[in-house]
């Protein structure tokens, strides 16, 4: 087997875990498992991550020594990063960039709203949370993982999928749009883009749609220095009371979830960039992603490395090869 097939082999239960195909209290034994039915896989690098890295982190999240299941998922997606950097040193026969004829495949083109009201369905906002465990870290622990003069959410919102309905009864607004998240009603459209929203609804043109939930309570860790005492100082602020926001996302165009796209080579408008092209390597989503942005993760075209791209600042996504 060529180190290529063995990465191929090893990557596959480390893919099937981040997309909840396997539980993690199965992950240490797929791993091992795929490690002894892979030819030579002890002689590789992959085989050395898997040993020392994946399998660790699986029996440290089995034994309970201190491994949440969100921050296991995150260091498999970094071993993953890690074989696919190994592996593009290692590729003799890299394809050149070309940049891509139009196609018939499909494209989605991205709108974003906002979502207001949240304040008065606070108390359904906390039933769709968890804490986020980095608001419980101490102060000690923020240095050393470089989370100073940052604000740290208390909560997390795991869940993006979001439902729209029209509130043509409503004595306020006939054209109020609902949004509702796991059937709880989070908010509302902000007026004035209801109109353009009614006409997707009514023409059956959203093809992928999702909310995203951030702010409400956080700390944040101010550094400072002290002359006097010749060493940094710091002060721990927590605000309970700070607004949360929510951000609708309309992908107009094909019905498609977000993780097809996973192995398929794209086009993406970002507003950090006009354009990118390369495949789609791992489809993160808020939970599993280390900012708690969905984002994408791509393979980019005569570049050796990967970009993460959060999904809110893609505009356009065009597909240019088959499933």
């Amino acid at each position: 087997m060529t180190e290529q097939d063995i990465r191929e082999k090893l990557s596959a239960p480390l893919i099937d875990f981040i997309g909840r195909k396997i539980e993690p209290a199965d992950l240490e034994a797929r791993l091992r498992q795929t490690l002894d039915a892979t030819e030579n896989a002890h002689l590789t690098y992959f085989g050395y991550l898997y040993e020392n890295r994946a399998i660790k982190a699986a029996s440290r999240f089995i034994n309970g020594q201190d491994m949440p299941e969100d921050l296991l998922r995150r260091e498999i997606i970094d071993i993953l990063l890690e074989f696919r950097e190994y592996a593009y040193h290692s590729d003799e026969d890299e394809e050149a960039y070309i940049d891509p004829e139009p196609t018939d495949q499909p494209v989605w083109k991205i709108y974003y709203y906002d979502v207001v009201g949240l304040y008065y369905h606070r108390t359904q906002l906390q039933t769709l949370s968890r804490i986020n465990p980095d608001y419980e870290l101490s102060g000690a622990q923020l240095v050393e993982d470089d989370q100073v003069d940052v604000e740290i959410p208390k909560y997390c919102f795991d869940c993006t999928e979001a439902e729209l309905i029209p509130e043509p009864e409503n004595l306020h607004d006939p054209h109020a749009i609902r949004v509702e998240m796991a059937g709880e009603t989070i908010g509302y459209i902000k007026k004035g883009q209801t109109q353009e929203i009614q006409e997707l609804l009514d023409e059956d043109r959203i093809g992928n749609m999702s909310c995203q939930i951030t702010g409400g309570p956080f700390r944040i860790l101010y550094s400072g220095y002290s002359p006097a005492r010749d060493k940094a100082i710091y002060e721990n602020v927590e605000k309970e009371q700070a607004a949360y926001k929510g951000e609708l996302r309309l992908c107009v165009g094909p019905k498609l979830e977000m993780s097809s796209l996973v192995g398929r080579r794209v086009a993406i408008n970002s507003e950090e960039h006009e354009k990118w092209f390369g495949r789609v390597y791992l489809y993160l989503e808020s939970e599993d992603d280390i900012k708690g942005q969905e984002s994408l993760l791509l393979d980019v075209e005569g570049v050796p490395t990967i970009y993460r791209i959060p999904l809110h600042d893609i505009l356009r996504i065009e597909v240019l090869d088959g499933e």
